[in-house]
């Protein structure tokens, strides 16, 4: 997401919470280094994080990895972010694309919660993904910033691998029309609009699909996996 409150870490746990209940074998990555909030999603307390991973003097190794993650009661792998936004520039770009290269062979699906920001870890992480999930919402605010987005995106040579997802969808001024018409390209998936679930989710510590999975966005976010999963 190119602006912060979007959906766009809500997105990221719920999809890989749900691959993992599918018997997909997917790791969620916390690439947000400063202010991250997977763990606070899934409701994990980490001894560990990506910071101790990269540097470990041992490397980043599958052994690595897999001391350094928690696995969620989804059955989904957990890489949670610093503890603290001081401690986001131990890690590099260079340890991203190590991570990733290290994971790949172990894993179906890597998912990758990014900051609503471009820098050089993000970057990174962009260049090493075979899909570009942007999380937006219909207001003016998202449009113009999923405009200045996709241009980065184009520059950097990365805007064939961009899905959009419409979250928070609700009738109102600006339609998924004006996104698929500004981009020429179609709206990947619409998440309904419910406060209430999100909020109850959030309190509870734990992904939609597990505190609430007969909501509508729960069935929603069902339906957006299924595609991932039949799109890979």
């Amino acid at each position: 997401g190119g602006k912060g409150g979007t959906g766009k870490t809500t997105v990221a746990a719920n999809v890989a919470s749900l691959l993992a209940k599918k018997g997909k074998r997917v790791v969620l990555v916390d690439c947000d280094l400063q202010f991250g909030d997977i763990s606070l999603t899934m409701d994990l307390e980490p001894k560990d994080t990506i910071v101790e991973l990269v540097q470990d003097r041992n490397g980043i190794t599958i052994e690595n990895i897999n001391s350094f993650t928690m696995v969620h009661n989804t059955g989904a792998s957990v890489l949670c972010g610093p503890k603290s936004p001081e401690y986001a520039e131990y890690v590099k770009p260079e340890h991203i694309e190590k991570i990733v290269d290290t994971m790949r062979p172990y894993y179906e699906y890597i998912v990758l919660d990014l900051p609503p920001a471009f820098n050089d870890v993000s970057i990174a992480a962009l260049e090493n993904c075979d899909q570009i999930i942007l999380v937006y919402n219909m207001d003016i605010l998202s449009l113009k910033n999923a405009k200045v987005c996709i241009s980065i995106l184009d520059q950097l040579q990365q805007k064939d691998k961009v899905k959009i997802v419409i979250n928070k969808s609700m009738t109102g001024l600006i339609k998924a029309k004006d996104f698929e018409k500004m981009f020429e390209m179609p709206i990947y998936a619409q998440l309904p609009y419910d406060a209430k679930s999100a909020t109850l989710s959030v309190n509870k510590g734990q992904p939609l699909v597990i505190a609430l999975p007969r909501s509508e966005i729960s069935k929603g976010l069902d339906l957006l996996t299924e595609k991932i999963i039949k799109d890979n």
